[in-house]
């Protein structure tokens, strides 16, 4: 019965921690959507039509600017690059004689 229980208890670790990751998955998900689609738009002023003022100017609008993170380092890269250096001290070593 004790094994049963175990087992039980380990299948049921198991499914709550993949439910955790897909979960985890979706607000990972949902905070790049939101991160990488913010942008800035200046308020239009409202137009006074009483004639008092004098001529109309345009007024000088703000560009749009869309903000994004940048792409993640692909995870191949921070070995490549401890590979290579190794393997520049080793040659460099080899080359004194």
């Amino acid at each position: 019965m004790e094994i049963k229980d175990e087992i039980k208890k380990k299948v049921e670790a198991e499914i709550e921690a993949e439910e955790a990751y897909e979960l985890f998955k979706k607000f990972e998900d949902e905070m790049v959507i939101e991160s990488t689609v913010a942008t800035s738009t200046p308020k239009k002023r409202g137009n006074n039509n009483s004639g008092e003022e004098g001529p109309v100017t345009k007024e000088k609008n703000d560009p749009i600017v869309a903000f994004s993170r940048p792409p993640p380092l692909p995870p191949v890269l921070g070995p490549l690059v401890a590979l290579s250096l190794l393997e520049t001290w080793s040659s460099r070593d080899s080359n004194d004689d």
